[in-house]
């Protein structure tokens, strides 16, 4: 069961997500909302936050919503994002810059592309 506060904080992520996806035009995020429509968000989640994050890697964890899977993904200051490997709901996608020729862009812009098979 998640803290009250942590579930909190995880739905205030959540919205950031959303709204950022539609700024920066992102691919599909956990949850897609139009521009000027809030975001709709299930009470079963998944609920996804930043967990970790060093100069190079993102991680990101989603948790509820059943038994799905994730990928992750991290802005990095080159301009590319970064993908993390499909993991299971409850489990960390960790994207890495590094593997872009690039460190983490800072504040550090994600997002959680929830139902991924690749």
């Amino acid at each position: 069961m998640i803290d009250p506060q942590e579930e909190l904080l995880i739905r205030k992520t959540l919205t950031v997500i959303v709204l950022t996806a539609g700024v920066l035009g992102a691919a599909t995020p956990a949850v897609a909302a139009s521009p000027d429509a809030a975001p709709s968000v299930s009470a079963d989640g998944p609920y996804c936050a930043l967990s970790w994050n060093d100069n190079y890697t993102a991680g990101i964890t989603c948790v509820g919503g059943g038994n799905g899977s994730f990928r992750a993904s991290a802005q990095c200051k080159n301009g590319q994002w970064a993908r993390g490997e499909t993991v299971a709901l409850g489990y960390t996608s960790y994207a890495y810059c590094s593997s872009l020729g690039s460190s983490l862009y800072k504040p550090v812009r994600w997002n959680a592309f929830v139902g991924t098979s690749n």
